[in-house]
C-alpha cells in the first residue's frame, strides 16, 4: 500500500511538472507572438512616421547659395514651417548652428547632401531636424516686353535626426519684374516655396 501512494504521488509530481513545462511554453509562445505582431504593426505604421517632417521637436534651417538671396529664403522658409505648426529653432542657437556649419566646411556651407554632416548638427544642437535648401539664380534678362525674366533653381532637403531625409528634387522658376533684381527675387521666392513642398 505504501508503495502504491509512492508510486501514485510520484507519478502526479510528473504529471504536474509536465503540466507547468506546458503552461510556461505556451506563455512563451504567446508573449513571442504578441512581440511579433507589435513588430510587425511598427513596420507597417513607420514609412509613413518617417516621411513626415517632425512635429515634436526644433527645427533648423539652413540656407546655401548667394549672400543676396539667403536671409530671404531663410525667412520664407521659415514661414511655411511655422504656418504649418512646425517649431523653428530660435536665433540665438540658430548662430551658433549657423557658425558650426561654416566651421566644418571651412566657411563654406556646401551642407547640401552631406547628410553625415547635418546628422552631426542635429545630435550637437538637439534638433529633431535640419531643413536645407540650396538655392542658384540666374542672370536676369530683358525680355520682349522691355520687362526682365529672372530665373532661379531651388532643392530642398530635410534630415531628420533618425536619418531620414526627405525632399531632394530640384525646382526651377522663372519669374517677370520691373527690374533684374525683382525678377531674380521673385524666381527665388517661387522655387523655395515649390520646392519646400516635397518635404511636408
Amino acid at each position: 500500500m505504501v508503495n502504491h501512494t509512492k508510486k501514485f504521488h510520484s507519478s502526479l509530481r510528473v504529471i504536474l511538472l509536465l503540466c507547468l513545462i506546458v503552461y510556461v511554453l505556451t506563455c512563451c509562445q504567446a508573449d513571442a507572438a504578441r512581440k511579433r505582431r507589435k513588430v510587425n504593426h511598427q513596420a507597417i505604421q513607420d514609412p509613413s512616421e518617417q516621411s513626415v517632417l517632425p512635429k515634436k521637436g526644433d527645427i533648423a534651417v539652413l540656407v546655401e547659395g548667394p549672400e543676396e538671396h539667403v536671409k530671404r529664403a531663410e525667412a520664407n522658409i521659415i514661414n511655411m514651417l511655422v504656418n504649418r505648426g512646425y517649431r523653428v529653432v530660435d536665433e540665438a542657437k540658430m548662430k551658433r548652428i549657423r557658425m558650426a556649419a561654416a566651421r566644418a566646411l571651412a566657411d563654406k556651407y556646401i551642407l547640401y547632401g552631406e547628410k553625415h554632416k547635418i546628422l552631426s548638427i542635429n545630435a550637437s544642437y538637439n534638433v529633431a531636424a535640419t531643413v536645407i535648401a540650396n538655392i542658384i539664380p540666374e542672370e536676369a534678362r530683358e525680355n520682349r516686353i522691355k520687362l526682365f525674366t529672372g530665373t532661379a533653381s531651388a532643392a530642398v532637403i530635410a534630415v531628420k535626426s533618425n536619418g531620414v531625409r526627405l525632399g531632394g528634387k530640384t525646382y526651377t522658376s522663372k519669374k517677370v519684374g520691373y527690374t533684374q533684381a525683382e525678377a531674380l527675387r521673385k524666381a527665388v521666392d517661387d522655387a523655395i516655396q515649390n520646392s519646400m513642398m516635397q518635404i511636408f
